[in-house]
């Protein structure tokens, strides 16, 4: 592991991977609606979700950025990218 920093694209991972979670819970239960459990009265379990395109765009950059494929300036690209992103979303 190099000592770069990536603090800042680890909170935006952790973001972004929230948000795939919220969006998955939210099309479970509206998919469950009130029938949370089997006929034998066993509760139905949360399948899981899976990383949306734009969590693994994040992962990569990291990767690369880490792995010196991708440069500091490309790096605080994406960074400063993601944060207008997020600003304009709010």
């Amino acid at each position: 592991m190099s000592n770069k920093n990536t603090n800042a694209i680890d909170k935006i991972f952790k973001e972004l991977v929230y948000k795939d979670y919220e969006s998955a819970l939210k099309r479970w239960k509206k998919k469950i609606g009130k029938n949370k459990y089997y006929k034998d009265g066993t509760p139905k379990q949360f399948p899981g979700y899976s990383l949306s395109a734009e969590s693994w765009e994040c992962w990569n950059i990291k990767e690369d950025y880490i792995s010196g494929n991708v440069s500091e300036e490309e790096y605080k690209s994406y960074c400063l990218k993601h944060n207008l992103r997020m600003a304009t979303e709010n």
